[in-house]
């Protein structure tokens, strides 16, 4: 997303915020109690409290990862009128070539509650990111069968490395 920028998804399991797709999210990330930070993918902290606790105690490793040179660059935009298109450009801003990447597109929902402004509400099926050499970029759309309501729906997409770290994110305007 850019120097010190953080978006905080929330994925919800077992209540009523939640999806197939967040249930299947948080067992790919073998998650084991709730409440549980997972912070750009990986560095898990169960029993993590509230949003402000949690970055308090990985804020060392948030502002270590936030300081990063992005290896991708991404613009996205978002469009809702005859079903859920997000289109994704990414540009590989590194020096070496990425491979075995994934783009990842997640729609999530500010419900207005003060425990819940980022609930996830439909992932997209991942598309895979192979061999983009540095210097080089590679066009996405992705469509979304979500059948809420759109007026508080929003998306991000990042680019994931193999090992699971997220090497850079972007909100998609709409």
């Amino acid at each position: 997303m850019g120097p010190a920028q953080l978006l905080v998804l929330q994925y919800h399991s077992g209540d009523s915020y939640a999806t197939k797709a967040t249930e299947a999210r948080i067992a790919d990330y073998g998650n084991r109690g709730f409440p549980t930070v997972i912070f750009d993918g990986a560095n898990p902290l169960i029993g993590a409290g509230s949003e402000a606790s949690a970055y308090t105690t990985q804020g060392a490793a948030i502002n270590k990862e936030l300081a990063k040179a992005p290896v991708v660059a991404i613009t996205a935009t978002m469009s809702v009128s005859g079903g859920i298109k997000v289109s994704v450009s990414i540009a590989n801003t590194g020096s070496a070539a990425l491979s075995a990447a994934r783009l990842r597109v997640v729609l999530y929902e500010d419900i207005g509650t003060s425990e819940h402004h980022y609930a996830v509400r439909d992932i997209v099926t991942p598309m895979a990111i192979s061999n983009l050499a540095a210097g080089g970029g590679q066009q996405f759309t992705a469509t979304s069968t979500y059948a809420g309501g759109t007026a508080r729906l929003n998306a991000v997409v990042f680019v994931e490395a193999s090992n699971g770290d997220t090497l850079q994110a972007a909100l998609a305007s709409k």
